[in-house]
C-alpha cells in the first residue's frame, strides 16, 4: 500500500512551511489544500486547491484524500479547535514529526499534531491532539501539552508540567518545573513563568506576568 495522501487545512505561510516540511520528509503524498479564501483554480505550493472548507466532507467521501492536518495559525486557536472537534474522528487526522525530531519511546503524541524539525520529548511527555509545535520545543520528562495549544520556536518546558489546552507560548517562553497552566493562557516573547498561570490570559516578562485577561 502507498503513502497516504494528506490534504490540508489552510493554503497560507503555514501551510506552505508544512506542505515543503512534508514534502521533504517524503512523509505523505501531498493531496493539496481546503481554504475559503483561494479559488478553486488555484495552486499553493503546486498543489491543487481542493475545494472550501465545506467542501472537506464530500471530497473525503469521494476518496481523494485520506488524512487531514490543520494549518491555521496562533491567532486563530479557536477556529483550529472548532475544526478538528467537527471533522475528528469520522476523518482521520494525520500526525507529522518531522524525522530530526527526537521522541523519546515513552513519549506520546495524539492525532493531529505537527512537530517541526529538531523538537525533543523527553520520557513520558505527552503531546494531545491538534498541537503545533514550531522548532526547537523541548518537552521535558513527565510534562504534557494540552489539545490545541501551539508552541512558537524555542520554547522550553521544564519537567513536570502541565500545560492547558488552546495555549499559545511566544517565541523562546521558557516554563518551569512542577508548573500547571489553565486553558487560553498567551505568553509573550521571551517570558520566563516560575508559577502556575491559574487564570487565562497574557502574560509577559521575567519572571511572567498577567498583562491582559
Amino acid at each position: 500500500m502507498g503513502q497516504k495522501r494528506l490534504a490540508l487545512i489552510g493554503a497560507g505561510d503555514l501551510g506552505r512551511q508544512i506542505a515543503h516540511l512534508v514534502s521533504e520528509d517524503a512523509a505523505y503524498e501531498l493531496a493539496g489544500f481546503f481554504d475559503d479564501t483561494a479559488h478553486p483554480n488555484q495552486t499553493a505550493f503546486s498543489l491543487p486547491i481542493l475545494g472550501k472548507l465545506d467542501a472537506i466532507e464530500s471530497v473525503f467521501q469521494a476518496g481523494e484524500f485520506d488524512v487531514l492536518l490543520i494549518a491555521i495559525g496562533y491567532k486563530h486557536l479557536a477556529v483550529r479547535e472548532k475544526l478538528f472537534l467537527k471533522f475528528y474522528p469520522h476523518i482521520p487526522f494525520a500526525t507529522f514529526i518531522h524525522s530530526t525530531c527526537i521522541i523519546d519511546a515513552s513519549a506520546s503524541i495524539m492525532d493531529g499534531s505537527i512537530l517541526f524539525p529538531g523538537c525533543i520529548l523527553d520520557m513520558n511527555a505527552q503531546i494531545g491532539h491538534n498541537v503545533f509545535a514550531y522548532s526547537g520545543l523541548i518537552l521535558s520528562h513527565d510534562s504534557s501539552i494540552g489539545h490545541h495549544s501551539f508552541m512558537a520556536p524555542g520554547v522550553k518546558i521544564a519537567g513536570q508540567t502541565s500545560v492547558g489546552q488552546c495555549n499559545f507560548f511566544g517565541i523562546g517562553t521558557v516554563i518551569s518545573d512542577h508548573v500547571t497552566t489553565c486553558n487560553h493562557c498567551t505568553t509573550g516573547a521571551g517570558s520566563v513563568v516560575v508559577n502556575s498561570l491559574n487564570e487565562p490570559g497574557i502574560y509577559v516578562g521575567m519572571p511572567s506576568r498577567i498583562l491582559e485577561k
